[in-house]
């Protein structure tokens, strides 16, 4: 189970008007961009006409990838430059947009963040060179700044750019022209910051060659922090697939190169998840407490940790069920230790702790205690999944557990990203076995790999090169096979080199397994990854600008607007909304709530559902309300299921299920998101708005 806390943290503001603060639906048709002051229509300033008038966009924190966006929906190829002094319109155009935050594949401008602008632009015209404009732009190697993007180097295919604001909930960064040579001289700065400050961000490396091994020449150093000034948590400067972890919502990376040597460069993946906070033992002890408000289970991605059961030492609470999936980097293996275990014994029938290896509802159970010795699990993957249970008259003090993390074999090593699959082989493994790197293929002999003096790496696509894609009810996976030879080049007595690469998508995770098919050796892997799924709210119908406020505040009965989206580039999956609850705090979504759907079916008389041109998103409404004797604040906890589309044995061809879900589909992974606050206005407040 994911639980992905949604808190958004920039200000949505409205255009003024003379009557009312009524919002004003956005219409695709009635929007339009253009790139003015240039020598044609691919190279300007951005504006956008924008009720009845062309409005300019400012070049606070506009980059590259905003720029890919408007290059691509003005079919003027990608981006050369951004920033170039263009001279202005010769019609008058005030600023209304700022602070765009692209991801770069968006289909319009006006589908990424930003912000209103009123005031001043301090920063200039946001403006764009685009591939297909002629003209020559000379790159700069100046320093990225976050405020105001310098022109900076851009490869031949236009999908990478020097440093800039990463907010996405996940992403890739890599070196100024990767996986070709980087300039002398780069200095960029990457400042990965998702919209959610409730998340932690953990950065990996998946391919590294720089000059040198000490980091003396040229270097990448990864910050615990907004800006360079903060924490260093490391430098990296060889292939070590190094892996780190922020202590906040925000992590710097910073990439540096001399004045002589290049090399391949980097390429980096960052992936966000929820810092789950720790249970706290309540101040009283009594031998038969009041129910009181716990939090237990959750992800736990650190190298190392503990875990405990709700209140340990004292005595847990009856009818807890908590679930603890301890997610570790790729390529390592996760050891758990009980260290102090007390419950109702026997046969543990009532009181329990239960391990998995994997996911907890498809993975083998490696053990289920619950009092006596103090046993070690490892696993063969790295998840590791940790079930309580607690069902009976008595409760006892519980348990607690440490876990830490191991290395697993370097020979071969997968990663299953949100877009491709990135497997790594070592040269030194293939000689051994007498096998050639020049000599591997996909299924698809057209995409090749890239070759280094240590290692062969492959990023293969889910829709191209071969990949076979084959799921039922339970799980999707997406497979190809790189073939190899011996490196004789006349005859061989070695079998022919079947690596199959496999990634399994179960509901909510991705399994990564890989085995070479041999007589003489065979070699296996899991890894487990996780879908990228948000919950935004939108301030219409029209579900053109989404609302970034935090706290978001409305009034009463107003109607609230939420799309639900998953990212992914498998274009056949789709999502569908079987829960949704309110509660008037974070982290209790059962002692006091208020069903808004409950498995499929609608519970609030004001929910409705609105049509979403793509099968990963949906979207629907309900009126805004507040729980009596409570504060004016209300949190959304959504469970989504993520199916294939036009299998309709699937969940999301079920609809409103009468029976318990528990009942219906007790092996069934979902997705959780939480969203919120919304907080209702005051009347003192109401009532100044008005007068205004």
């Amino acid at each position: 189970m994911v639980i992905l806390h949604m808190q958004v943290d920039a200000v949505t503001r409205r255009p003024p008007t003379t009557t009312d603060s009524t919002t004003f639906p956005i219409i695709a048709d009635e929007i339009h961009l253009r790139l003015s002051g240039g020598p044609n229509g691919c190279a300007g300033n951005v504006e956008i006409y924008y009720f009845g008038a062309w409005e300019k966009v400012c070049g606070y924190l506009w980059d590259m990838q905003d720029a890919q966006v408007v290059c691509r929906q003005l079919g003027c190829g990608f981006p050369e430059a951004i920033m170039h002094p263009f001279p202005p319109s010769d019609s008058y155009s005030s600023y209304l947009f700022t602070e765009m935050n692209c991801m770069g594949n968006e289909e319009f401008l006006w589908y990424c963040p930003y912000e209103y602008q009123y005031d001043a632009c301090y920063h200039g015209a946001a403006s764009v060179v685009c591939s297909d404009s002629g003209m020559t732009v000379t790159p700069t190697t100046e320093p990225a700044v976050f405020g105001l993007m310098a022109t900076m180097p851009w490869n031949a295919t236009g999908n990478v750019s020097c440093g800039g604001l990463l907010q996405g909930l996940s992403g890739t960064l890599q070196s100024p022209g990767y996986p070709n040579s980087y300039s002398n001289n780069a200095y960029c700065v990457w400042n990965i910051r998702p919209w959610d400050p409730a998340r932690r961000i953990q950065l990996q490396f998946t391919d590294v060659e720089l000059e040198g091994s000490s980091c003396s020449y040229d270097a990448i150093e990864v910050f615990d922090g907004g800006s360079p000034q903060s924490r260093l948590l490391g430098r990296v400067c060889w292939n070590d697939h190094r892996v780190f972890n922020s202590s906040g919502n925000q992590l710097t990376v910073l990439f540096r190169s001399d004045g002589s040597v290049t090399k391949r460069g980097f390429h980096a993946y960052y992936s966000s998840f929820l810092a789950f906070s720790t249970t706290m033992a309540p101040n009283t002890s009594t031998a038969s407490p009041a129910p009181e408000d716990y939090s237990c289970g959750g992800l736990l991605s650190s190298s190392s940790g503990t875990l405990q059961s709700p209140f340990y030492p004292r005595n847990y609470p009856n009818n807890a069920d908590c679930v603890w999936e301890i997610q570790v980097e790729s390529n390592f293996r996760v050891t758990l230790t009980f260290t102090d275990i007390q419950m109702e014994g026997g046969r543990c029938l009532s009181d329990y702790v239960e391990i998995y290896d994997g996911p907890l509802h498809s993975s083998p159970l490696l053990g289920k205690i619950c009092s006596g010795y103090y046993p070690t699990y490892t696993s063969s993957s790295n998840l590791l999944s940790v079930r309580f249970h607690s069902n009976s008259r008595y409760t006892y003090r519980g348990f607690q557990a440490s876990y830490h993390s191991t290395p697993a074999d370097d020979s071969t090593t997968l990663l299953c990203l949100p877009d491709y699959m990135h497997v790594v082989v070592s040269r030194y493994f293939l000689q051994s076995h007498g096998y050639s790197a020049w000599n591997l293929t996909l299924n698809d002999p057209l995409c090749t790999p890239n070759i280094t003096s240590n290692s062969v790496s492959f990023d293969i696509p889910y829709t191209r090169c071969g990949t076979v894609r084959e799921g039922n009810n339970d799980t999707i996976s997406y497979s190809n096979t790189i073939r190899g030879s011996s490196s004789g080049t006349l005859i061989t007595r070695n079998r022919n080199l079947l690596l199959h690469v496999n990634c399994k998508m179960l509901q909510n995770t991705w399994a990564k397994t890989m085995y070479v098919a041999d007589d003489n050796f065979e070699v296996n892997e899991t890894q487990y990854e996780r879908y990228d799924v948000n919950l935004t709210f939108y301030d219409s119908s029209s579900f053109s600008r989404p609302v970034y406020d935090s706290p978001y505040r409305v009034g009463i009965n107003q109607n609230l607007f939420l799309q639900a989206s998953l990212h992914s580039s498998d274009p056949s999956l789709q999502l569908f909304l079987d829960t949704c609850v309110a509660s008037p705090t974070r982290h209790n979504f059962t002692t006091k709530s208020y069903p808004i759907i409950e498995n499929g079916c609608a519970k609030d008389p004001t929910y409705a559902t609105y049509y979403s041109p793509f099968r990963h998103t949906l979207r629907f409404k309900f009126n805004a309300f507040q729980f009596i004797q409570s504060n004016p604040e209300v949190y959304l906890q959504c469970e989504l299921v993520v199916c294939r589309a036009y299998d309709y044995s699937s969940r999301c061809y079920q609809g409103c299920l009468r029976r318990s879900k528990r009942e219906a589909s007790s092996d069934k992974e979902s997705v959780i998101v939480v969203a919120g606050p919304i907080q209702l206005w005051k009347p003192e407040i109401m009532d100044e708005l008005g007068s205004e």
